[in-house]
């Protein structure tokens, strides 16, 4: 069995899985900071004023047409849905940053759908 069959193994047992990403996680979280639990409301807290933030003005650039601010928006998500454990979020993010940089604001646009839904999906996983 090589590396990816028991990565694939270990994602059909966790709870919190899609098929190929994470959701949330929390386990990786957790050995960041230390494994100090008692810290993880904090840092979702802040996790979730910080997109709230960051994405409605990631709506704004990409109405406006401003594909150089998007991309500095795409990457500030990027780097905090990676440091939370949002997988899938990252994933998604990954794809904007890469129209943002491309230039093709209408991608980013219709993109934001998926990444609000996973934002969702993150909320309503982390909170459990």
């Amino acid at each position: 069995m090589n590396d990816q069959d028991l990565y694939a193994g270990a994602l059909s047992e966790s709870p919190v899985v899609t098929v190929e990403r994470v959701i949330f996680d929390r386990t990786a979280l957790l050995d960041r900071i230390g494994g100090q639990a008692a810290l993880l409301p904090r840092l979702l807290a802040l996790f979730v004023s910080t997109v709230d933030d960051t994405l409605a003005c990631l709506e704004r650039s990409a109405a406006a047409a401003d594909a150089v601010e998007a991309r500095k928006l795409t990457h500030t998500l990027k780097g905090v849905a990676a440091n939370i454990g949002a997988d899938r979020m990252h994933a998604v993010i990954l794809e904007l940053e890469t129209f943002a940089r491309k230039g093709e604001v209408a991608s980013i646009v219709s993109g934001l759908e998926r990444l609000r839904g996973e934002y969702e999906l993150f909320k309503s996983v982390a909170h459990e």
